[in-house]
């Protein structure tokens, strides 16, 4: 794919022949490998009624709302005395959380632990009222917060601890999701013992991060830990994007080179430009060990192979000397 890029711009000059290189070889990662699904089917999806209002005393407050939950009890069930190990659902369907947590499914067996996956309120399935429509009004709005969430996940642990005699419970999350398991601890220390919040940006919601750019440091530092030369090679990359965008026959060169279904206009170059950078800042986010879907089919260490592909001697050779 790469390959047939390369021939179609060889007219077009070096330099929009080195930026459209760029920029196919950073989306082209998740190409790269497909997805493989190692991770066991729920052995059960169930719903609970959850509280719609857990802090307030109104009409409200006593109406309940269906949220999912998978379960997979396989190492679980073998004795039935191992800890509860619970991911706290993330924004989005829970699905895309339970296919890509790998970690929790390979420690599951030396703790014979039992895995539960609770989806957030108002996303997927778990929405208030049964209903978008109701749910996603200025008033239906009111009660999605991380503090009813949390509330709902405590609900749902209390009652696996006190429906299948489980002692010790260990919570999971990643992201936004890692934020909320860390508030579990810190809210429900009577249920929670354990909370392992991965990649949660506590600091930036406390806004005690620093530097603001602290994000994107952060993020070249992980290019930059596969091959120093691969934030250089970002850096040049953007930079023949902003210098190609002022040579003639751009818009009609983007629209051949990928295909568009509709013409490339410069209204939508910053969001050419934001496609590219985001891949980058999705590949960092979830750098896994192992193949996953979340934001699309990427391989194992989705950087180390973004950086390997960049740092090709066959593409770089005509592009990184000017």
């Amino acid at each position: 794919r790469v390959r047939e890029a390369v021939v179609s711009t060889q007219s077009t000059g070096t330099m929009f022949r080195c930026t459209v290189l760029f920029v196919l070889l950073v989306s082209a990662v998740g190409a790269a490998s497909k997805y493989r699904d190692n991770i066991p089917e729920p052995t059960r999806k169930w719903k609970y009624d959850a509280t719609l209002d857990h802090f307030t005393y109104s009409p409200e407050s006593a109406e309940t709302f269906v949220l999912r939950v998978f379960e997979y009890d396989t190492h679980w069930k073998q004795n039935k005395s191992g800890p509860l190990f619970v991911y706290t659902g993330n924004e989005g369907p829970l699905e895309s959380f339970y296919d890509n947590t790998g970690f929790m499914f390979d420690i599951a067996p030396q703790f014979n632990a039992l895995i539960v996956f609770i989806e957030h309120r108002y996303y997927g399935e778990s929405i208030p009222w049964g209903s978008s429509e109701a749910a996603f009004t200025p008033d239906g709005l009111r009660y999605l917060s991380s503090i009813q969430a949390t509330a709902d996940f405590a609900d749902v642990i209390k009652y696996y601890k006190e429906a299948y005699n489980i002692e010790q419970v260990v919570s999971f999350g990643g992201s936004y999701g890692g934020m909320l398991t860390a508030w579990m601890r810190l809210r429900y220390p009577q249920l929670v013992d354990v909370a392992l919040a991965a990649s949660a940006p506590l600091p930036m919601m406390a806004k005690t991060a620093k530097p603001k750019q602290a994000f994107f440091q952060i993020v070249t530092s992980d290019f930059g830990a596969v091959n120093t030369r691969c934030p250089e090679v970002t850096r040049n990359g953007f930079t023949k994007l902003y210098e190609t965008v002022k040579s003639a026959g751009f818009e009609e060169a983007v629209t051949s080179t990928f295909k568009l279904c509709k013409p490339f206009n410069m209204t939508q170059f910053d969001h050419l430009v934001g496609w590219v950078r985001n891949s980058m800042l999705m590949m960092a986010m979830v750098d896994y060990p192992y193949p996953a879907e979340f934001f699309g089919d990427l391989p194992a260490w989705p950087v180390t192979a973004a950086c390997n592909i960049m740092l090709d001697e066959m593409v770089l050779q005509s592009c990184t000397r000017r």
